[in-house]
């Protein structure tokens, strides 16, 4: 499965609405006033998330 495709489907199944990567290939959004961030990393294909409170 891609990553797009995992982000499209994370974002219904937690309502959190259409979530995708951006040019930057990042995609950040809110959890309980938490931000998410995800960053995809293309070198050996990783995806980094981190969160900010």
């Amino acid at each position: 499965m891609e990553l797009d495709q995992l982000l499209e489907r994370f974002g219904k199944d937690t309502g959190l609405g259409q979530l995708t990567m951006d040019e930057a290939d990042t995609c950040t959004f809110l959890v309980d006033d938490m931000k998410v961030s995800l960053m995809h990393i293309a070198e050996g294909e990783h995806l980094l998330c981190y969160a900010e409170s």
